[in-house]
């Protein structure tokens, strides 16, 4: 048995997902550990390779649905019962976690650690009663509990008092503002000269960029120059084409669909907008603020993801508020970032303080 390999559950790796950008991330950076990764799609084929130089091991589980649960059950029991390489297992899906970790206990891993990425238990009604009682079965079988945000952390684990705070770190060079790629990326996409609005994640419900069309199609009444920038991809997509139709904005909406080089495209943004309606703690927003870019964030989102002065926070439900913030912070311009600021984000000093996580771990057993 060695003690060099930690398995991550994670339900995708996709560029589109925040989660899997994170944990990509911290991976990356280990030093004294392999991520090894349990998940229920195979990733792109880049990131497959990404995982395999760094030493990881890919295994892929069936798709977990309620009506075909019991495959999913099943599968991560024999992985558990044939796998015993493992003492440490660290879940980031915490509505399957009833299985995985529970599959882990009885199979003698010690350490199952659930980590938190939400502030919200679904979208929809129906889901978010479904996935609170799943997600408190699956709180009971961890035994260590981490976090994203303390907001996070309150929604899943309530008043526990030993919960990690784990940032959403990144490689902050990766996202430093860069005139080069601006000017080349810029009049590659017909954008020279135009006002780019820009929003990096996936198209859901939860996302709202639904709300951004709306908001579009006002600041176009006031600066004719302007264009909306959506990277990312996701069942929403055809939606977000059909509305940009009927609001007449078609040709000033660009949605670049998932990306690996999406950390270059927020050079090419002015203003960063983020109108979800839920978040633990949006990576998105870090990157952004890396770059410099001034950024308005929907207030329903923590406070915990502020870290320059060019960030503000608005309502979702007027968006002629953010109209006129669009318009004023435009004029402000980037910001150049401190980078002592960004310390709390920084993926190395972050990776090294969940390396250390894992030695006290690994040290008690």
């Amino acid at each position: 048995m060695t003690h060099d390999r930690i398995l991550h559950v994670v339900d995708k790796l996709a560029y589109s997902s925040g989660v899997a950008s994170i944990v990509l991330n911290y991976a990356q950076c280990a030093k004294r550990y392999t991520f090894d990764f349990m998940l229920n799609e195979e990733p792109p084929e880049d990131v497959m390779n990404k995982i395999s130089g760094w030493g990881g091991s890919i295994y892929v589980a069936p798709h977990l649905h309620m009506r075909q649960g019991y495959k999913y059950v099943r599968a991560v029991n024999e992985f558990f019962k044939t796998h015993k390489e493992y003492q440490i297992i660290h879940g980031h899906v915490a509505n399957a976690a009833v299985a995985y970790m529970n599959a882990a206990k009885r199979n003698g891993i010690q350490y199952r650690i659930l980590h938190c990425h939400s502030s919200k238990g679904a979208d929809t009604p129906i889901k978010q009663v479904r996935n609170y009682a799943l997600n408190k079965m699956g709180v009971r079988a961890a035994n260590r509990y981490a976090a994203c945000s303390k907001v996070a952390a309150e929604y899943l684990f309530g008043k526990k008092p030993d919960v990690t705070i784990f940032h959403n770190a990144i490689d902050i060079d990766k996202y430093t503002f860069d005139s080069n790629i601006r000017t080349h990326l810029r009049k590659e996409l017909g954008l020279e000269g135009k006002l780019v609005i820009g929003n990096v994640g996936r198209m859901t419900p939860v996302k709202n960029q639904v709300f951004l069309l709306s908001v579009l199609a006002i600041v176009l009444k006031r600066l004719p120059d302007s264009t909306l920038l959506i990277t990312g991809d996701g069942y929403l997509h055809e939606t977000l084409e059909h509305r940009a139709a009927e609001l007449g904005i078609a040709d000033r909406v660009s949605l670049i669909g998932e990306t690996s080089q999406a950390n270059e495209l927020y050079s090419v943004m002015d203003i960063f907008a983020l109108p979800s309606i839920f978040e633990g703690l949006p990576v998105t927003g870090i990157e952004a603020q890396a770059n410099g870019l001034p950024c308005i964030i929907s207030d329903t989102v923590t406070r915990e993801v502020k870290i320059t002065d060019n960030c503000s926070f608005l309502p979702i439900n007027d968006p002629d508020l953010w109209v006129d913030e669009i318009i004023r912070i435009y004029k402000k311009g980037r910001v150049d970032v401190d980078k002592e600021l960004m310390a709390e984000y920084d993926i190395e000093i972050q990776g090294e303080r969940l390396e250390e996580y894992y030695d006290r771990l690994w040290k008690n057993r």
